[in-house]
């Protein structure tokens, strides 16, 4: 991240500070038509009931890497993921992000491990609220975040 103060800022004339990022750094949330394309866009979602809720984080640092799979049956070893619980997957692949001191731009949007198919359809089966992980690129490898399969 780049920070560049400033002295006053455009139209309101108050100070503050200008914020450059990569728009993959941080949180952020994909609506259905970034995967689906008839899907919602993040407007028409009602996010109080996918986003708020029970929640259980796996760690799956020590046992993914560059270009490997997780699988629902690693996570299930770790963790007890019940029906309805958001699912939040780490895997320790934000230390590669280009604002870290292990920057590595392409393991961070590239090479970071990803689900296999069986995962895709794991979240419906248990009725996971939502399902998130901690790389940076959903399009490539990644699910980032699921909205509920009813």
């Amino acid at each position: 991240m780049r920070m560049t103060s400033r002295n006053t800022i455009w139209v309101s004339r108050s100070n503050g500070q200008l914020l450059t990022h990569s728009n993959h750094l941080g949180t952020h949330l994909d609506g259905e038509i970034h995967f689906f394309t008839p899907g919602k866009d993040i407007a028409s979602l009602p996010l109080n009931e996918f986003l708020v809720g029970p929640c259980v984080v796996v760690d799956l640092s020590d046992a993914t890497g560059d270009y490997q799979i997780y699988t629902p049956q690693m996570i299930e070893d770790r963790v007890e993921v019940r029906n309805g619980d958001i699912l939040i997957i780490h895997t320790g692949y934000h230390h590669f992000g280009w604002d870290e001191p292990f920057a590595d731009e392409i393991r961070y949007m590239v090479q970071h491990p990803g689900p296999d198919r069986e995962l895709a359809v794991w979240p419906k089966e248990k009725r996971s609220s939502g399902l998130a992980s901690t790389v940076a690129a959903p399009t490539t490898r990644c699910l980032h975040l699921w909205r509920r399969h009813r």
